[in-house]
């Protein structure tokens, strides 16, 4: 006779220990979201492109790490872009790298905890970081001519929150979002859903994640500056949905433009490219 719990058993108690993790790491907060990683990979200039080491002081005593790159030739403006949720600015320099060829100024910057950043990742900080990186911008850059608020994936929704709030909204020419998402509780939803382990529980996961900072409850209030909402029907990671949801929350000036591609790979894509230039020359104006 075999003593102990059968297969079954087994597989119930594997499930309820890996249920138990994830509540114990997501409740009452959405730091499980960052996925930060130390070591820089590459710099720009390993991939032949000007570049500055830049160090913003955010709030509480936090230094953060970024790249200043300066614009080729006649310079139309300044962008400040802020990165998604894994890795840090040396594995997201390809959605920037291009711009300074086009003739614009880039500020990326590592949130506490990411690259050379020091802190620890958190969502009150990381807001604290965007806002300080924005105002570093404005006092900082080379040109005479607007400021863009570039966010991808998570730091759009980062920015979303961070502009809204900004007692610089006057200095800035326009906010652009790629693939962000419109809700925390949302975005954990869509992420358990994907997963036969993790599908049946994800609104009751989903509550124990705080929403506090949710873009969808302050996107409206970016306005007066232009917003533009790009996201792609083919994004794997951040359904199409929140785009429509983030529009319709938004006011006037908003603008929304359907991308192609997946995820990271928005700029690959030539025609992605244009569109982002068009309004950017545009808010610029």
């Amino acid at each position: 006779m075999e003593y102990g719990v059968n297969v079954n058993s087994k597989k119930m108690i594997a499930l309820m220990v890996v249920l138990s993790f994830m509540i114990a790491g997501l409740a009452g907060c959405t730091n499980w979201m960052f996925a930060p990683m130390t070591k820089l990979l590459r710099s720009p200039a390993q991939v032949g492109i000007e570049y500055k080491d830049i160090v913003i002081h955010s709030q509480k005593g936090v230094a953060l790490h970024g790249w200043y790159l300066p614009a080729k030739g006649v310079t139309h403006g300044s962008i400040v872009f802020f990165h998604g949720n894994g890795e840090n600015i040396s594995t997201h320099l390809a959605t920037v790298y291009w711009l300074p060829e086009q003739g614009y100024e880039v500020f990326l910057v590592d949130y506490r905890g990411y690259g050379q950043s020091n802190g620890n990742a958190d969502l009150p900080g990381s807001l604290q970081d965007v806002g300080a990186s924005i105002e570093y911008a404005i006092h900082n850059k080379q040109s005479d001519k607007g400021l863009i608020v570039f966010g991808h994936s998570m730091g759009a929704s980062l920015s979303i929150y961070a502009v809204a709030h900004s007692d610089y909204k006057n200095q800035i020419s326009g906010v652009v979002s790629i693939g962000a998402f419109s809700d925390y509780r949302k975005i954990v939803r869509d992420a358990l859903s994907r997963s036969w382990l993790t599908w049946a529980f994800q609104w009751p996961l989903s509550y124990t994640v705080s929403n506090d900072y949710a873009p969808v409850d302050y996107v409206k209030n970016i306005a007066p500056v232009p917003l533009l909402i790009m996201h792609s029907s083919e994004d794997e990671i951040v359904p199409y949905y929140h785009a429509g949801v983030l529009f319709a929350a938004a006011t006037q000036p908003k603008y929304f433009e359907k991308l192609q591609g997946d995820h990271n790979y928005t700029f690959q894509y030539e025609q992605n490219r244009k569109i982002f230039l068009d309004y950017v020359s545009r808010f610029m104006k």
